[in-house]
């Protein structure tokens, strides 16, 4: 991937296929410093919280993912939702845990 980066005067970001040349996005660039454009640019708004514990319950148990969804909202309120979505794309990924990971995985961190 390349990324084109815009003169002053110009109002798109553009990034192609290093390969192919293809293009493979475009973005307007907002010239207002420390202005943002897009607040939800990854957020997929349809998902509910619930339907997001639901998700990791069935990919890891009832039991694992009650515990991961409690100790992710105790530790990440603000983003919980955020949270919530990473750790059931990062299982999809995984495969199959086993319960010794998975106990470990629903623990408090220690610092």
């Amino acid at each position: 991937m390349t990324i084109h980066w815009p003169l002053a005067s110009e109002s798109e970001l553009i990034v192609y296929d290093v390969h192919t040349g293809d293009e493979l996005a475009r973005h307007g660039l907002c010239h207002d410093k420390g202005k943002v454009m897009n607040r939800h640019h990854y957020r997929d708004l349809a998902q509910t919280v619930s339907h997001l514990e639901a998700a990791i319950s069935e990919q890891i148990g009832d039991t694992h993912g009650k515990q991961l969804c409690a100790l992710l909202q105790a530790t990440s309120p603000k983003i919980y939702k955020d949270q919530l979505r990473g750790v059931k794309q990062l299982l999809a990924r995984s495969g199959p845990l086993n319960n010794a990971t998975l106990d470990r995985l629903c623990q408090r961190p220690r610092f």
